[in-house]
């Protein structure tokens, strides 16, 4: 194993057992949230532009995984139409709207919102509404990012919105071992999954953050 190799994984290792550390109970939290939604016949939705879209497909139809989650499925915020576009779009009003929209969210769901930086346009609008209709939101974001990325015209942050933030603790850097970073907490890499016990419905959280991969030159939004 070369130098290299052995110092990622040394630094993936450290950076995972800062979050068990730091972010369990909000993990936990999350978890609870989750398993009480469900319980009351609701769904986990999970919202999230470009790259970090790719978590609520990841949790989508896996064997033995959450069943209840559902990815916001929308070509405006994949690449569909193109890196450049989908970059403009996913700073543009009203498209986490429309894409949301096409959903029947109620207050007995979950909305999951993915973003490293956490001021993008569309993810903050996504926070926005799930709380202006008393939904339940968890965000998976980069605190430290966040506090350091020019704003939305929403001038708000994803975690201050949410009623659950998970910090990924991803740095400010750009193209680096952290740009594309999967944070595992389990083989099959789920979401979440759970464990039924004695008809008990028992949170055991796993989670997977990925992260956007970003140019070193300006600090992006996404």
């Amino acid at each position: 194993m070369s130098r290299l190799t052995k110092n990622y994984l040394t630094k993936i290792n450290s950076l995972l057992d800062k979050i068990l550390k730091e972010e369990k109970n909000k993990i936990l939290s999350s978890a609870r949230l989750i398993r009480d939604s469900y319980k009351k016949g609701g769904q986990l939705y999970i919202f999230g532009t470009g790259h970090s879209r790719l978590l609520g497909e990841e949790a989508f139809h896996r064997a033995g995984g959450f069943a209840a989650a559902c990815p916001i499925r929308d070509d405006n915020l994949t690449f569909k139409k193109g890196a450049k576009k989908a970059t403009s779009l996913e700073r543009t009003p009203n498209i986490a709207k429309k894409a949301l929209s096409k959903y029947k969210i109620t207050n007995k769901d979950i909305l999951m919102i993915v973003s490293n930086s956490g001021v993008n346009h569309a993810p903050v609008e996504a926070a926005m509404i799930a709380k202006q209709n008393k939904i339940k939101s968890i965000a998976l974001t980069s605190v430290k990012y966040s506090k350091k990325a020019p704003l939305s015209e929403l001038n708000k942050r994803l975690y201050e919105i949410v009623d659950v933030y998970i910090d990924n603790k991803i740095p400010l850097i750009g193209t680096s071992i952290f740009s594309y970073v999967s944070l595992i907490f389990s083989q099959d890499q789920l979401l979440f999954r759970f464990q039924f016990s004695k008809s008990v419905f028992k949170p055991r959280a796993y989670i997977i953050a990925l992260i956007d991969p970003e140019p070193p030159i300006t600090l992006p939004r996404g």
